[in-house]
């Protein structure tokens, strides 16, 4: 009897050590449990931001400021080549893929301001609150053309599925089967829809699309027409790793030589009348105004001999390195004026993360496309000598035909004909007169209308060869 109180007692012992460790395990996984919710829903609630679009933003479309906006993200998306703050910082930083010591990539990130992003021009569509990555963006180009002009052209032969943003070249093409390229990848500016399109040109492609036009109306069967780029980002740009610290150190010698060249220069025309050649023969110096000052033009300052040259660049202003503007350095290097900034302070203050950034920067530059559609020299020199040309042929010639004014009166009898009488006393033309001349206007142009458009098509262009030909003779 003992014997079996003991061992009940064994089992009843054996049974609350296995409930005490079930419970025990079942604990610690809910404790663990909760804790993982937790730091998922702290995870999940954190305030990292990430700059993304405002809008759905088309491809090769420039980012201003109204498309960026800030976007609540957690910090496991964080990918390389974004903007971000993380929570509690009042900062944005570039995430960037930089080489280590090891030779591996490695994280880096670089203090950013939304400004970076601005007149960057994106690759792809996107959608609305996509974070903003380098990898979807790139460069745009540097040192904007001062002379560039929008201009409208609505004679062009374009693509059936043109749309704004689109890139294209222009071409024109001959009777003998001769196809040239007259312009190369244009962003067109805008659509107007039919065959009206604004494109961005400086004055060197002004003259030779007006050349190219000139030639089109000049001769029969000439065709210009414009074909579409189907990835510009790719046929248009390439992407080359360039060690923008030394671009940046070239760009300020390069500033500084041509600034002390300009002060040279200036002190000559200051004092022209005193400088002799290598022969001893006095020297007339030219002069050309910049920014209203007056200096001797590169030509006539290179007459003056070495030693005298020597001598005005002893005495004229000697530029230093830390007294060149940020955007006389982005002019001479080449760089943007953001990174030109961000270079300059990560030398102040010997930032080797920024500056192993910029050491390989991965650059994108606009490929150089050759034009091969020869410019004669003798319409060029027309159309440099009429700015207007296109305008007055237009206004000269494209005059309304008279099978159209006939047409027109068509109309204005059958608006009579609605309001007079029957019979008429006053003398006023009766409805039968009116349908009379009426069969008259419609008996004249039926059968032979076709051949009287074309007759008088062939008429005016005639007369507008004629006319560009004296133009082009000098006559």
């Amino acid at each position: 009897m003992r014997q079996m109180r003991k061992k009940i007692l064994i089992a009843i012992f054996v049974t609350l050590l296995l409930t005490l460790a079930i419970a025990g395990a079942l604990g610690y996984f809910l404790i663990s449990n909760k804790n993982r919710t937790i730091d998922e829903l702290r995870e999940l609630s954190a305030s990292s931001k990430a700059l993304a679009f405002a809008k759905d933003m088309k491809a090769n479309y420039e980012i201003t400021p109204s498309d960026i906006i800030e976007i609540a993200v957690k910090d496991s998306s964080f990918a390389a080549g974004g903007y971000y703050k993380a929570d509690g910082s009042s900062d944005f930083y570039h995430h960037i893929i930089t080489k280590g010591d090891d030779g591996k990539d490695k994280l880096t990130k670089i203090k950013a301001k939304k400004e970076d992003l601005y007149g960057r021009i994106i690759k792809v569509n996107a959608s609305k609150n996509t974070p903003i990555l380098d990898s979807i963006l790139y460069a745009k180009d540097e040192g904007p053309d001062m002379y560039e002009r929008i201009e409208e052209f609505n004679f062009l032969s374009i693509p059936s599925d043109l749309v704004e943003n689109d890139y294209v070249d222009i071409r024109i093409q001959f009777p003998t089967g001769e196809d040239y390229s007259v312009l190369a990848g244009k962003k067109i500016e805008k659509y107007a829809g039919n065959t009206t399109v604004f494109m961005k040109l400086n004055e060197e492609e002004i003259m030779k699309m007006g050349s190219a036009i000139i030639e089109a109306y000049m001769q029969k069967g000439v065709r210009l027409y414009a074909i579409k780029y189907t990835d510009p980002a790719t046929q248009l740009y390439k992407e080359e790793i360039v060690d923008y610290v030394e671009k940046y150190q070239n760009g300020i010698d390069a500033a500084v030589k041509a600034l002390e060249n300009l002060s040279a220069r200036k002190y000559a025309a200051d004092f022209q009348n005193q400088f002799v050649d290598e022969n001893g023969n006095p020297v007339f110096i030219m002069t050309e105004n910049i920014d209203g000052v007056a200096y001797a033009t590169e030509e006539s300052y290179g007459y003056i001999r070495e030693s005298d040259r020597k001598e005005i660049e002893a005495k004229s202003n000697k530029i230093g390195k830390d007294d060149i503007s940020v955007e006389t350095i982005s002019k001479y290097s080449g760089i943007s004026v953001a990174n030109v900034e961000a270079i300059k302070e990560a030398l102040e203050i010997n930032d080797e993360k920024a500056l192993a950034y910029y050491k390989v920067f991965r650059e994108q530059t606009r490929i150089g496309i050759k034009c091969t559609y020869p410019v004669k020299d003798e319409v060029l020199q027309v159309v440099r000598a009429n700015p207007n040309i296109l305008e007055e042929i237009k206004a000269e010639f494209d005059k309304t035909s008279t099978v159209a004014q006939k047409y027109d009166k068509y109309v204005e009898l059958e608006k009579q004909l609605a309001a007079a009488p029957e019979v008429s006393y006053t003398g006023e033309k009766t409805k039968a007169e009116i349908k009379k001349e009426m069969e008259a206007i419609v008996e004249e142009r039926t059968g032979n209308i076709q051949s009287s458009i074309s007759k008088e098509y062939d008429e005016q262009r005639a007369r507008r060869v004629a006319y560009l030909q004296s133009l082009v003779k000098g006559k």
